[in-house]
């Protein structure tokens, strides 16, 4: 018994022993991953510290670059402070040398005002005499002065000036010396009939506090000179794309050609490989290639190997263009036609507008009257484009500008500005305005340099093209030439009527027919028209607004008076009934049922009506 007591005080004490050993284990387990967490947040941290030593040295590389690029600007501008301060020395010196010469002229002039010495002229007396060139004779007068134009006089009496401070147009002036040639050199802008106290009324100058000029700085920007590549990835991939689209092959291209294969060569394939053409330094560079091909090989891309193989056929571009020619010669000719025929009628129409010409002096009326206290005053004529300065001036009802009111001051005397029905007989003629719309999207010198040079260009093709000794092609291109040569021969004198004509118009409206850009000078006209239509609609709602406005103005004081007479015809009643209620009052009783069945009887028969 004592034994089996001891083994079991020795199991309980060992199983005591493991208990304490698995908690030691479990501690010791948990201090090991504990001192494994520290270890990988002190990797973490060495890698922050070596990223942030990376990030300080590139700052600190960055710097460095800044400091350099600082310095060398510093280094400029000091060098730029030093250049103007040569140039600013230099200046000085020319100062210096002006000041002398200034006094120089001034010691000169004075010498000249006050004449000469005493002794100065016993001097030169002494010298005339000895030879001889002395006049006994008294010298002659002095010239009268010229008479005053006497026009210009009467003119300036009769103009009349303003009592207040008028706002200013700022137009421009055509030159006197080609007012004689325009149509104003006829006109006299006193014959107009002007309400001029209406007009410095609508058009004072009102004092305004003085604002603030905007100084806005303009930084030009360097332009960077652009390197072009010949044969670069945009231009190749243009070539092989039109070569995979119509599945091209330069032999192919090459035998339509010599054929003149219309069927296989058709407007859009014709245009594509005008496209594909070289052009400029491109040429060159092909004839280098086909130098150093017959010496060595050289290996190409489609795209150049393609264009090398066409250049290779003799007046491949010549004969390639003679056949686009040919085949767009007929739009070229209906364009050009039409293009001379719109300028031919458009400078017709406008030189014969004599509504135009006479709205253009009511506006240089008004104009010399606002700018007769001004540097821009009295003037002869003006030019197009000053009209949009007429549109800016403002009236101070803030309704009407001035060219409304020189649209009424038109049709006062009689110029039909605008008319509902489409009549040709007004200023705002719908056919003249379209003409000019049209004629302002295109010049003169355009049609020569496009349309016209392609003629040029496409003779000088086919000249080329007939040197080859083929009789395809000169069965088919001999009398196409001869075509093209008569047309270009009457095209050549239609053109050059038609710049005399429009040299004419612009010599009748003070403009400049230089450089041939008649575009601009028909948009002047196109602005001029819009502007004026314009004008007149806005002046025909504000006569809209303005009927309407008294319209409602006499319905509203015709209610009044019907409210009033329906006020006194109640009073006039209520007192009748007042008056007769009395009378009744004073009334036996008998008389009183007797009114009262003469009631009853009254309202019965009314009601049985």
């Amino acid at each position: 018994m004592s034994s089996r007591n001891n083994s079991c005080d020795t199991a309980i004490g060992l199983q005591s022993k493991l208990i304490a050993l698995k908690a030691e284990l479990k501690k010791a387990q948990s201090v090991i991953i504990q001192q494994q967490h520290m270890l990988q947040v002190q990797k973490q941290l060495m890698d922050r510290k070596q990223s942030i030593d990376k990030v300080k040295q590139k700052l600190i590389n960055n710097l460095n670059l800044e400091n350099q690029s600082l310095q060398n600007q510093v280094k400029k501008f000091e060098k730029l402070i030093q250049e103007k301060n040569q140039e600013l020395e230099k200046l000085s010196l020319i100062n210096k040398n002006l000041t002398a010469a200034n006094n120089q002229l001034l010691s000169e002039i004075t010498k000249q005002l006050n004449g000469p010495t005493s002794e100065e002229k016993e001097i030169r007396i002494q010298q005339i005499k000895r030879l001889s060139i002395i006049d006994t004779r008294p010298p002659p007068p002095p010239p009268l002065p010229l008479p005053p134009q006497k026009v210009k006089q009467q003119q300036e009496q009769q103009r009349k000036k303003p009592k207040r401070q008028l706002k200013q147009l700022h137009w421009e002036a055509v030159l006197m010396q080609k007012i004689e040639q325009t149509f104003w050199n006829d006109m006299d802008d006193l014959t107009i009939k002007v309400d001029f106290e209406q007009l410095e009324e609508l058009f004072y100058q009102q004092v305004n506090a003085p604002q603030q000029q905007q100084i806005t700085v303009l930084i030009q920007q360097p332009t960077l000179n652009q390197h072009i590549q010949i044969l670069n990835q945009e231009r190749s991939r243009s070539v092989e794309l039109v070569i995979a689209k119509y599945r091209l092959t330069s032999q192919l291209v090459i035998q339509a050609v010599s054929n003149i294969d219309l069927k296989f060569l058709d407007g859009e394939k014709i245009e594509a490989l005008m496209k594909c053409l070289p052009q400029g330094k491109e040429i060159e560079q092909m004839e280098k290639v086909k130098s150093m091909r017959d010496n060595q090989q050289i290996k190409l891309n489609i795209p150049e190997k393609f264009l090398v193989e066409l250049y290779d056929m003799p007046f491949f571009e010549e004969r390639l263009c003679s056949i686009n020619f040919k085949m767009s010669f007929i739009e070229i000719k209906k364009s050009i036609d039409s293009k001379i025929q719109l300028v031919k009628n458009t400078c017709q129409q406008l030189l014969q507008c004599k509504y135009l010409e006479k709205f253009l002096l009511c506006c240089l009326a008004v104009g010399n009257y606002l700018n007769i206290n001004t540097p821009k005053g009295i003037i002869k004529g003006f030019k197009l484009e000053s009209i949009e300065k007429f549109n800016l001036i403002k009236g101070n009802d803030r309704e009407t500008s001035l060219i409304i009111y020189i649209i009424s001051i038109a049709e006062q005397e009689n110029i039909p500005v605008f008319k509902f029905e489409e009549n040709e007989d007004q200023l705002l003629n719908t056919q003249l305005m379209n003409l000019i719309g049209e004629v302002s999207k295109f010049s003169l010198i355009q049609i020569f340099n496009n349309e016209i040079n392609q003629i040029k260009i496409g003779l000088k093709h086919l000249e080329k093209m007939l040197t080859i000794n083929d009789q395809n092609i000169n069965d088919s291109y001999q009398l196409f030439q001869q075509e093209v040569l008569n047309y270009y021969k009457v095209i050549e004198n239609e053109y050059l009527e038609q710049q005399k004509l429009y040299e004419k118009l612009c010599d009748h409206y003070g403009e400049n027919y230089q450089n041939y850009e008649s575009e601009k000078v028909f948009q002047k006209f196109n602005q001029l028209f819009t502007l004026i239509k314009k004008a007149k609609m806005q002046s025909i709602q504000l006569k809209l607004s303005q009927v309407n406005e008294s319209r409602i103005k006499e319905t509203q004081t015709q209610l009044t008076r019907v409210r009033q007479s329906i006020m006194i015809e109640e009073q006039e009643q209520s007192n009748s009934v007042k008056k007769q209620i009395e009378q009744a009052k004073r009334l036996p009783l008998h008389e009183l049922l007797k009114l009262k069945s003469q009631f009853k009887a009254k309202v019965n028969g009314k009601i049985q009506e």
